[in-house]
């Protein structure tokens, strides 16, 4: 008795996600767009009557004040998006498919100075004429 019971409870409950007529055309319009994407627009322009241009990003500093550094209380929250140079980049190499920048992302331009340094100071010590002994192994650069 009970399994029957809780069958017939099992079926009710389902039969409530059923679908009576499968009319879905209510839900199948698309939404409205009142302006193309941003991308669709970047693609758009025309193309340049000129040799491509190179241009350097480099990082933005948050000048809003919202990061303030505050003693009674930890802000994490932000008035302006983290990172915009990255759509700033993204942006860039969209305009035309690509065809007017050449983008040369300098956001990172501290990390690339310091691999260097890295990279020369590991090749004078170890691959220079004076061969460093009994000093540790090189770091390994990328």
């Amino acid at each position: 008795m009970t399994k029957i019971l809780t069958t017939i409870i099992v079926l009710i409950f389902l039969s409530g996600c059923a679908s009576t007529n499968g009319n879905y055309s209510e839900f199948s319009e698309k939404p409205f767009i009142e302006s193309p994407a941003t991308s669709e627009l970047l693609h758009a322009i025309p193309d340049l009557d000129q040799p491509k241009i190179t241009i350097a990003v480099y990082s933005f500093p948050d000048r809003t004040g919202q990061r303030k550094p505050n003693p009674k209380f930890s802000q994490l929250s932000t008035a302006i998006t983290q990172g915009p140079e990255n759509y700033l980049i993204s942006a860039l190499k969209k305009v035309s498919w690509g065809r007017w920048f050449t983008v040369v992302e300098r956001a990172g331009l501290t990390s690339l100075v310091k691999e260097r340094q890295l990279i020369r100071s590991t090749r004078d010590l170890y691959d220079g004429e004076q061969k460093a002994q009994n000093v540790l192994k090189p770091l390994l650069f990328a």
